[in-house]
């Protein structure tokens, strides 16, 4: 399997990898993959969202950065004046 792509794994892990992989018919990188994104949704919610699977409200409240901003006003994101020249250069 030891192909350099920046990510070396130590001969154990890369020996548990491929037995995992062969176990379940699959591929090492699907195995490596796999194991990121689950791991993903268990630490703080950091995962990619299929379009509609969820909102970024949930995400973001998942994560814990709903009013995490210290010291903003609290209409911050409703209130038009603080959208002035937003975007622009």
């Amino acid at each position: 399997m030891h192909r350099d792509h920046g990510l070396p794994l130590d001969a154990d892990l890369e020996r548990r990898v491929e037995a995992f992989a062969r176990a379940t018919n699959s591929t090492p990188s699907d195995v490596l993959r796999t194991a990121f994104e689950e791991y993903g949704v268990n630490h703080n919610g950091c995962r990619e969202v299929a379009v509609g699977e969820e909102s970024a409200y949930a995400a973001f409240t998942r994560a814990d950065a709903i009013g995490c901003v210290k010291g903003s006003p609290s209409d911050l994101s409703t209130h038009p004046k603080y959208m002035e020249g937003f975007g622009r250069d």
